[in-house]
């Protein structure tokens, strides 16, 4: 549940701080989802 919160946090700084990059931090989460969904 940890890893979650962590992820989610991580995404939001990334929408402040480059909005731009905001289509990278959604690639990451996708990524993200996968790993978790294999654990």
């Amino acid at each position: 549940m940890l890893s979650s919160y962590n992820e989610f946090h991580i995404i939001a700084i990334c929408y402040i701080e480059e909005m731009n990059l905001f289509l990278s931090c959604a690639f990451v989460l996708d990524i993200d989802k996968r790993l978790i969904g294999q654990v």
